[in-house]
């Protein structure tokens, strides 16, 4: 697998639109696919979060799967890291990641 940890910096240079309150810990990417995820720490409950997102036809990045009210970082980031396998090892293209299923139609 080739998702691995940036920098704030770099993460903020994939232009990844935010909209969250709570504090970044942790910063990743992938070198495979256009893939990026963050842990989040919430100060209030103590607890951890992560994102994954993935940039789409038009270039936005958008959220694909994450996770709340995690125990610990570690957790968190093991949970980010096996998504984030999971989409690589299967090849998924951002089209597939965006096609809505047909009962969905």
């Amino acid at each position: 697998m080739s998702f691995i940890a940036i920098s704030r910096e770099e993460f903020d240079s994939l232009d990844i639109e935010r909209l969250g309150f709570f504090p970044e810990r942790a910063w990743f990417k992938s070198t495979e696919l256009d893939l990026a995820g963050t842990i989040i720490r919430d100060p209030y409950d103590k607890d951890w979060s992560y994102v994954l997102v993935a940039k789409d036809e038009d270039g936005t990045y958008r959220y694909i799967d994450g996770d709340v009210s995690l125990p610990s970082h570690q957790e968190a980031e093991s949970k980010l890291f096996t998504a984030a396998l999971r989409i690589e090892m299967t090849g998924a293209s951002q089209e597939e990641l965006y096609t809505e299923p047909d009962s969905a139609i």
